[in-house]
């Protein structure tokens, strides 16, 4: 019985894993509520998904709270901005959509539409895990997106089959939000994050010092 409570213990670890994920995602959506901070709170979130997987001692509210609060002008910067072209642009498709005699109108929207999914993708997790300016942040994220588009068309294939099955089938919407509420964000960060350790190990990244760079 001792074994088993020893924190080495791979039982041990893997519920002590489960137990974070989901303190981790309660924070996530409490920071996330105002909606215009859910950029500073996803950073806060990779930034323990990470240290989940380099296997670094974690105290999870006092972690996610400092990393919230020292990426929340960038993280929010980057952010609101992509928020609200991503919106513009969803009913702009919607709109040329209509259009199905010239679907060639629809092509710069869909190249914006993958820079921004690029951002999204990439930029929270590089600000959780690099010192950087702003600009070289949003300049990494797309130039990583376009590096990796394997990765980069996975993550995005993800999120667009479960806008589908809740399209296709609004019932999946309880579904999908009965798991995000519960511990799905934190897994689906942590599952990214696999991917990401290894593209941010092999990739040059960037990086400006923080004391010049004023963003």
């Amino acid at each position: 019985m001792n074994e088993f409570f020893n924190k080495n213990n791979l039982a041990m670890r893997f519920l002590t894993s489960i137990c974070n994920l989901i303190l981790v995602n309660l924070l996530f959506l409490l920071f996330s509520l105002p909606i215009v901070t859910i950029g500073a709170s996803l950073t806060a979130l990779y930034k323990i998904v990470f240290m989940m997987h380099a296997k670094d001692e974690i105290f999870i509210y006092r972690d996610f709270k400092a990393e919230f609060v020292d990426s929340f002008k960038k993280a929010t910067i980057i952010w609101v901005p992509v928020l609200l072209l991503s919106a513009y642009f969803v009913v702009e498709l919607r709109y040329l959509n209509g259009f199905s005699d010239m679907p060639w109108l629809q092509i710069p929207i869909w190249i914006v539409v993958f820079f921004m999914a690029c951002i999204l993708i990439y930029a929270f997790p590089l600000l959780a895990n690099f010192e950087n300016s702003l600009k070289n942040t949003v300049k990494n994220s797309i130039l990583l997106g376009l590096g990796n588009l394997p990765t980069t068309i996975f993550v995005i294939v993800i999120f667009y089959a479960l806008y589908l099955s809740i399209d296709y089938e609004p019932a999946f919407l309880v579904i999908w939000g009965s798991l995000a509420i519960f511990m799905g964000c934190a897994v689906m960060a942590w599952f990214i994050a696999l991917f990401l350790r290894r593209i941010f190990g092999i990739k040059k990244i960037v990086t400006f010092p923080e004391d010049t760079d004023k963003l």
